[in-house]
């Protein structure tokens, strides 16, 4: 696929999800690949409960121990909650205003519960994400409203799988090896998906030289139109045709538009 294309050519994106990604300023499936999380979770590793710090995010390996029970409170808000233990301890899965969660959890099912713990009263696990195994380091996107990560996530590993085959890297190999930098197809896969904190910095270096060597070359030849002007008046008119010449590869329509 073309990266160039509009979201909606991606499984999943409707007119409406496409409308909520253009508010974020996303309309290309380019724009989508190149939007970095804000942030990450790491769930690689389980923590046992009697281990759970208040205050942190963690993943727990749990056995819910009764039906999750639906409480309503004051102004049309509720509470959904839950007990889970591990060989360790117990605690309390809880949710706020995500009733449709009830349905899918059992009593005796085996789960992985990712969230922020909170031992201000009890030992509760707040709105955890539940896993059938453990996700790894999750990103955190920047939203607009009407959008979740797990959303974004799956319209972003949607986007990574259709078309990092055909993703033209504009870094010439020779040029990549000299440096110790991936390809871009697994700079975006580790920025978005790394399987590791060290892969997760190899991409944010690799993405960083790309955007510094564009940014010199366009600083090159801001100069030689500059010097040209006060030698000779001439028009600039095809200042981007220009500025592509000078590269060692063919921007993508993205970059030429940024």
């Amino acid at each position: 696929m073309n990266p160039e294309q509009p979201l909606t050519c991606l499984k999943g994106i409707g007119p409406r999800r496409a409308e909520l990604l253009g508010k974020l300023g996303l309309f290309s499936v380019a724009d989508l690949l190149f939007f970095a999380p804000r942030d990450y979770r790491d769930y690689a590793r389980v923590t046992l409960a009697m281990n759970g710090v208040h205050g942190q995010e963690a993943a727990f390996s749990l056995t819910i121990l009764a039906p999750p029970r639906l409480a309503r409170i004051r102004g049309g808000l509720n509470i959904l909650s839950a007990p889970a233990q591990d060989d360790s301890g117990k605690l309390m899965l809880t949710w706020y205003n995500q009733p449709f969660r009830k349905d899918s959890l059992r009593e005796g099912q085996q789960i992985i519960a990712c969230g922020r713990v909170d031992k201000s009263r009890g030992f509760k696990l707040l709105n955890p994400a539940i896993f059938s195994e453990l996700p790894g380091i999750l990103p955190l996107y920047s939203l607009a409203r009407g959008l979740s990560q797990k959303q974004l996530r799956d319209m972003m590993r949607e986007a990574l799988r259709t078309c990092l085959p055909s993703l033209q890297d504009l870094l010439p190999e020779p040029l990549r090896l000299s440096y110790g930098l991936p390809p871009l197809s697994l700079a975006l896969q580790a920025l978005h998906f790394p399987g590791n904190m060290e892969a997760l910095s190899r991409a944010r270096r690799r993405l960083a030289f790309e955007d510094m060597l564009l940014f010199r070359l366009m600083l090159g030849l801001a100069g030689r139109e500059r010097r040209a002007a006060c030698a000779i008046p001439m028009h600039t008119a095809g200042v981007l045709e220009a500025f592509s010449r000078l590269l060692p590869f063919s921007p993508t329509q993205a970059q030429q538009n940024a």
